[in-house]
């Protein structure tokens, strides 16, 4: 027995409204289904992906520091270690790849400067910014300039999301009264 002799009742059915209506059925619940998993893998993502953020607790005043999760962290010193310019692994370090309005950086802590943990976050002190170039070699960033090129300059920026490189920006919001 062919296959086309096996699908021409199922064929038939399909061509009914009846069947028209289940096929649309299942198509939109296929989408759907397909739809809620991938927004679901992105809140995910996001939630674990490391934060910059401006640390105001220090002792010298404001400092740019980087705000990741344990797991996460995992994982950067697994695969995201820093080389030297002969490719040697330095010891410790370790960066976060970022794009900011279409340019390329990298976010380098050293295990040593962590400043805080709490339950399964942890807080560290940047060691540095680095900057893509024209040459597709990283430069490093004057440490002045941190703030203004991640946009932390801005009037109530907290942080940096580094999982689609947008700006965190706390409004205040504004009451008027009436006499």
């Amino acid at each position: 027995m062919s296959s086309t002799c096996t699908l021409a009742p199922l064929a038939a059915f399909a061509a009914t409204p009846l069947g028209i209506g289940i096929l649309a059925i299942v198509a939109v619940a296929l989408v759907s289904s397909a739809m809620y998993a991938i927004s679901k893998n992105n809140e995910i993502s996001e939630l674990r992906a490391p934060k910059i953020v401006v640390n105001n607790d220090r002792k010298n005043g404001k400092e740019t520091a980087l705000l990741v999760t344990k797991d996460t962290f995992k994982e950067m010193a697994r695969n995201n270690q820093v080389k030297d310019e002969e490719g040697k692994v330095e010891k410790g370090k370790h960066y976060i790849a970022l794009s900011l309005e279409g340019k390329n950086y990298r976010i380098i802590v050293d295990i040593n400067q962590l400043t805080n943990t709490l339950g399964n976050t942890l807080l560290f002190e940047i060691g540095s910014l680095k900057e893509k170039n024209d040459e597709g070699k990283f430069e490093a960033v004057n440490e002045t300039k941190w703030n203004k090129t991640l946009g932390l300059d801005k009037d109530g920026a907290k942080g940096v999301k580094t999982y689609l490189g947008s700006l965190i920006v706390e409004q205040v919001a504004s009451q008027q009264q009436t006499v």
